[in-house]
């Protein structure tokens, strides 16, 4: 799936790199090399394997929808299509929810900003605390809410590729500090913020298909969906969340 297609959950996150019967793996790199003065001798340190870590399929969902007979022929329009379209968009909600449930639980740093105008400047300290644990700047995304998109957009401090939209899924053209600003309307977001670095959360989707088959009990076609999938938490330092707290101690979205 190119970045239109895909969902943000599977944008942001790391990328299996093999499927071993019920769990997925991921290959950690081990970064330990080292600058030396050179003295004439040169001495090669020993690279270490990349951590192997096992990522069970401990999530399931599913979807089923009987059409009847009765209904298909009464009816001249596709009924199936926009009921499909919508399952596609409740998948992607709930990968987004996990991921951005697990980022907002496992952050490592937070920042805060105590009024509406603090949106850019808190995004910009989000990425000096990224900067601050040695976290790399390439792939590095801020979610927001659609409010908070909104004022980014009106924000003349904001670096945006002018003429391009903001993708179905979120993903946009604008750019904050050198971090792709994404946004989202799913719950798990509401008034925060959350910055991270796609090798943060290790994300597999195993099972994600589509079947249809003639029903047993009536006079109907059933299309049915799986999607079986698990995460997790790989390095907690590349993710920060931040928040507008109002003066009345609530938080408060622009």
């Amino acid at each position: 799936k190119d970045d239109k297609e895909a969902s943000i959950a599977q944008l942001i996150t790391l990328k299996r790199s093999s499927v071993e019967g019920k769990c997925a793996v991921f290959h950690i790199a081990n970064h330990n090399t080292e600058l030396k003065d050179y003295a004439g001798v040169v001495e090669a340190d020993a690279l270490q394997e990349p951590t192997a870590i096992e990522l069970f399929y401990d999530k399931r969902k599913y979807w089923a929808k009987a059409i009847d007979d009765v209904v298909k022929v009464q009816m001249a329009a596709d009924l199936m299509l926009p009921e499909v379209n919508a399952i596609g968009h409740q998948i992607k909600k709930e990968l987004e929810t996990a991921v951005f449930k697990a980022a907002k639980a496992e952050a490592e740093a937070e920042v805060i900003g105590t009024s509406d105008e603090d949106l850019y400047d808190v995004i910009v300290n989000m990425g000096v605390k990224l900067d601050e644990a040695n976290v790399p700047a390439e792939g590095r995304y801020v979610i927001v809410s659609p409010a908070m998109m909104a004022k980014l957009q009106k924000d003349t401090r904001v670096l945006a590729y002018h003429g391009a939209p903001i993708m179905a899924n979120g993903i946009s053209q604008i750019e904050v500090d050198g971090m792709i600003v994404v946004k989202s309307n799913n719950a798990e977001i509401g008034d925060n913020i959350i910055c991270i670095q796609k090798d943060a959360i290790a994300l597999g989707v195993q099972i994600d298909k589509m079947e249809s088959y003639r029903s047993q009990d009536a006079f109907a076609d059933v299309v049915r969906g799986l999607i079986v999938y698990g995460l997790a938490v790989v390095r907690p330092a590349n993710i920060v969340k931040g928040s507008i707290i109002g003066n009345e101690g609530e938080n408060a979205g622009p």
